[in-house]
This record gives structure tokens, C-alpha cells and sequence, in this order.
């Protein structure tokens, strides 16, 4: 069973990031942080899967959450980081 949570804690977040090839900067603790400071709400949630009641971290997603002109939208640049291979 897949859950999601919110990631408090900076290196299990760049330790899971830097696990993958294909990651991009967009999805840095830091881009977030940055993001944060232009007064946008900033989240970084983890994708669990809790088999046999042992939680594994399966993917990360940053999301913003922008607020523009064109209306307010959530925001998730370059993923999230997922093993897509995976069913």
C-alpha cells in the first residue's frame, strides 16, 4: 500500500534525490528553500510503501504552490522521483 507524507528532515531528502540518475536541481532541498523565500508554500512530500508494516521511501515530489495573476496551482518541477519501471 502506497502512502504520502511530508519530509521534515533535509538528508533523507538529499539522500533519496541523490540515489536517482536522473535527478535535476528543480528537485534540491535547496530549489524549495529558495522557492520559500518568494513567499511561496513550499512542500516536500515522500511516497511510502508500507509493506508488511516496514515503510520505504518510493519517491519524492517538491511541490509549490504558486500563487499568480492566472490563478493559484500546485507545482511540481521535474517530477516527481519515482522508479516508473515499478508497478
Amino acid at each position: 500500500m502506497l502512502n504520502i507524507q511530508e519530509i521534515h528532515d533535509r538528508q533523507t531528502w538529499e539522500s533519496f534525490v541523490a540515489s536517482y540518475p536522473d535527478k535535476t536541481f528543480t528537485q534540491a532541498w535547496a530549489w524549495g528553500q529558495f522557492n520559500a523565500q518568494t513567499e511561496n508554500n513550499v512542500f516536500y512530500l515522500g511516497i511510502y510503501n508500507s509493506k508488511f508494516k516496514i515503510q520505504n521511501l518510493e519517491g519524492v515530489a517538491l511541490i509549490i504552490k504558486v500563487k499568480a495573476r492566472r490563478g493559484t496551482f500546485l507545482f511540481c518541477p521535474h517530477g516527481p522521483l519515482l522508479d516508473w519501471s515499478s508497478p
